[in-house]
């Protein structure tokens, strides 16, 4: 069972060209919109980029297209510096290739780890240099609160921000094993993937890889450096997959569940 169970559904972005499909068939409005969106130029087609005077081909443009606004972009891979895909999810983005997305409000703050490790533009970054949302999210420890809020307070009596910890983990473990989830956002890809810092990375993957270091960060704190109502527990038998612990505050207090399962029936 994976380590985090995301319920959120997900949506990537289209690549195309400026090539004409057949007929609507039975696609309806819907349908009829997007094949209407799908010919239409991006802002390199009648312009050169006003960064490196890259322009789009005249004949069958290559476009992909932002998954947070939906404006088209050219699809390419040699603008330095501006990357458009995440490296993870390989989901593209406007930014920081465009200044400004149209929808970057949407993501200007914290939702406190429900769909995103940080806030705010660019949408990609390098994830060595991200500065994450500071909340332990929701779902670092299935749902369960008690070890939610332990972890934040060892985060508090050390001095240390989600950002320090992401950081120390990945420098310790490089390369990181984090497991991607398919839900939170615009995730469209799951599955384990190597992690060194140096990779560019949304705001959804960058949750994935905020929740694997925080539970590493937990895991690794020694039983001396726990808070008081925190220390000398069992582990429970099914350690962070145990359902109880999301619905039962008292199961989830008696019970360390920041281990593996031993038991599996």
């Amino acid at each position: 069972e994976d380590m985090f169970d995301d319920d959120e559904g997900s949506e990537s972005g289209d690549e195309f060209s400026d090539e004409g499909e057949g007929s609507d068939g039975d696609g309806g409005h819907m349908h009829h919109a997007f094949h209407h969106h799908r010919s239409l130029k991006c802002f390199c087609c009648d312009a050169p980029d006003p960064v490196d005077s890259y322009q789009c081909p005249a004949t069958s443009p290559p476009h992909v297209s932002c998954v947070e606004c939906a404006q088209l972009l050219p699809k390419r891979d040699d603008a330095k510096g501006r990357p458009i895909k995440c490296d993870f999810c390989t989901n593209h983005f406007c930014t920081p290739y465009r200044t400004t997305c149209a929808q970057e409000h949407r993501f200007a703050h914290s939702d406190g780890g429900i769909s995103r490790g940080f806030a705010g533009g660019p949408a990609l970054r390098v994830v060595k240099e991200i500065e994450f949302i500071k909340e332990v999210p929701d779902l670092t420890f299935n749902r369960n609160t008690f070890e939610k809020d332990v972890t934040a307070d060892i985060l508090s009596t050390q001095g240390k921000t989600t950002t320090d910890v992401v950081r120390a983990v990945i420098d310790a473990h490089k390369p990181l094993k984090v497991t991607f989830g398919t839900g939170g956002g615009y995730m469209s890809a799951a599955g384990e993937k190597d992690v060194t810092g140096d990779e560019t990375c949304c705001r959804t993957c960058a949750l994935s890889i905020l929740r694997t270091c925080l539970y590493k960060y937990r895991q690794d704190t020694k039983e001396e450096d726990l808070p008081p109502r925190a220390q000398k527990r069992g582990n429970c038998w099914y350690g962070k997959s145990c359902r109880t612990q999301t619905h039962n505050p008292d199961h989830a207090r008696r019970l360390n569940h920041v281990c593996d399962q031993t038991r599996f029936h």
